[in-house]
């Protein structure tokens, strides 16, 4: 992109850096951490850190479908999925830790591969996804345009963020 971006542009651009600085950060976190703080699921229902960072890579996987569908289509329906349905069929708490973590930087690499190139008018093209849109976004319909998915998605990490840092501050080795 040239110097003069838009709005939008830059707005894409400072999700993008957000995304890849909380994987950075991630990173970091992780790297000490023993097998069964990776593995300690601290209460029914709440991921573990290696359940976090798989669900984190396959986030970062249907934004690039979903991206890719807006911009190849018109207004088309974005792919749906429920996060605990995919843990359980994607089996995240059987999967070991490096492969958890390399398909986390894997499909970082492949988001940022599809978005980075965006231009202003690119990341203006929508699609429809009711539960992003409206129930947590709580946008007034299901549109969401290829900035909303950038953005919802920086948010996102901030999310699971927060459970992985939760984790190791209540679990961690000390």
């Amino acid at each position: 992109m040239n110097s003069e971006r838009g709005a939008a542009a830059e707005r894409g651009a400072a999700a993008l850096a957000h995304i890849s600085a909380g994987v950075r950060q991630w990173d970091v976190w992780c790297a000490a951490l023993s097998p069964r703080v990776i593995n300690l699921a601290p209460a029914p229902g709440v991921w573990s850190v290696k359940q976090n960072t798989c669900h984190l890579a396959d986030a970062f996987e249907a934004t690039s479908m979903r991206l890719a569908a807006v911009l190849s289509e018109d207004e088309p329906t974005l792919l749906s999925f429920d996060a605990d349905e995919w843990a359980a069929d994607r089996e995240y708490h059987s999967r070991p830790w490096h492969a958890a973590i390399a398909r986390l930087h894997e499909q970082l690499g492949r988001l940022m591969a599809t978005a980075e190139p965006l231009s202003e008018s690119q990341l203006s093209r929508a699609g429809h996804q009711h539960n992003i849109a409206v129930n947590i976004l709580g946008f007034p319909d299901d549109r969401l345009s290829a900035l909303d998915l950038l953005e919802f998605e920086a948010a996102h990490v901030d999310e699971h963020s927060a459970s992985v840092r939760k984790i190791i501050d209540e679990f961690g080795e000390r």
